[in-house]
């Protein structure tokens, strides 16, 4: 929390699911992902923030809390953290699994790439199409900057819900939202 860009539109995500905790702050590593793994070079971008945590007692300020956590994970077995950092928004993934075995892994960090990805990207989509009425895939996808295969699935998940409706034209499938 102390890291994150409070600046940014997109606010800080934590969230807990039965196999992985999932914490997403907006903005970019200051500092080289290696380093911070390693429990160097602590550089919070919220001074205020770290220091309400040092005083409460969460924190010390020495950068080592993530290095803590590894430690954490390996003496109970899970499969390591994972730092992601995206662009475009800018934004920094933790990945916290609660599972053992390499497949485990794999499928849950498919899974939760997927369902960060949709989180991200569905207020993008629903926020083009309150602009532009109607689009097919591949206008959305180079609109958000994300590939068709993600967007598609975008697009599965609000027509599933009932937000938005698929219409034929000329030159394809479209999608608008619903009246």
């Amino acid at each position: 929390m102390s890291h994150a860009n409070y600046y940014d539109r997109n606010g800080v995500l934590v969230r807990r699911e039965k196999e992985q905790i999932l914490i997403a702050n907006p903005g970019d590593m200051r500092v080289d992902a290696e380093a911070v793994l390693r429990g160097a070079a602590p550089d919070a971008r919220n001074e205020r923030i770290s220091r309400m945590f040092h005083l409460i007692g969460v924190g010390d300020g020495t950068g080592k809390g993530l290095a803590r956590i590894r430690r954490i994970w390996t003496q109970r077995g899970w499969n390591s953290p994972r730092l992601l950092e995206e662009f475009n928004p800018d934004r920094v993934v933790l990945i916290l699994p609660l599972t053992k075995g390499e497949e485990e892994r794999r499928k849950l960090e498919e899974k939760g790439r997927r369902e960060y990805t949709e989180a991200r990207n569905v207020p993008r989509l629903l926020d083009y199409l309150t602009d532009h009425v109607r689009a097919g895939i591949p206008e959305l996808a180079q609109a958000l900057g994300i590939s068709e295969k993600e967007t598609a699935g975008c697009i599965d998940l609000l027509l599933r819900d009932g937000i938005i409706m698929q219409e034929e034209e000329n030159e394809g499938e479209t999608y608008r939202l619903r009246d």
